[in-house]
């Protein structure tokens, strides 16, 4: 693949990146629309995502799905409902709770990846390995960048968006 680098005067392939990927964020949320289910982007499934990984203050998980305190705590909360979270006095701050994955939530979790990337499978069928490969590349290099812009704008305690 040739090397190539974005012009920063002329900023026309950046601004090709940013509506290919627009695109591809708009045809994932509509059929997540369309067959009634929540999608790989919301905010409960970016808050379940977190959770896989560790607990989590609320203030935390709003930065890390990028949504506002209140959003997150409706989607927290509606997760709560339906058994998937819990939370707890946080230890070390009584006046915080800490939200934790139950196993009912981590189970709803990976069974709806799982059925998202076996449709996703269809999608990629005559893919090469090395077209995957290369895609895989350039997609884990793009958020990296954006896992380091997003920490300087949020000053030094950015996304981690490499999970």
């Amino acid at each position: 693949m040739p090397q190539t680098t974005i012009d920063r005067e002329d900023p026309g392939d950046a601004g090709a990146i940013l509506r290919e990927l627009v695109t591809t964020l708009r045809v994932f949320r509509y059929a997540g629309q369309q067959s009634g289910q929540r999608t790989a982007w919301s905010t409960a499934s970016g808050v379940l995502q977190f959770l896989d990984h560790r607990d989590a203050r609320l203030s935390e998980l709003a930065r890390e799905v990028s949504a506002s305190v209140s959003v997150t705590s409706r989607a927290v909360d509606a997760l709560e409902q339906d058994g998937h979270v819990e939370r707890r006095v946080d230890a070390s701050d009584g006046r915080a709770c800490v939200v934790s994955l139950t196993p009912r939530g981590r189970t709803h979790l990976h069974e709806t990846q799982r059925e998202i990337a076996a449709e996703f499978t269809d999608v990629l069928h005559d893919w090469s390995p090395q077209e995957i490969h290369d895609a895989l590349e350039v997609l884990q290099k793009l958020n990296l960048r954006l896992a380091d812009f997003t920490s300087r704008l949020h000053g030094g305690q950015g996304k981690d968006l490499t999970r």
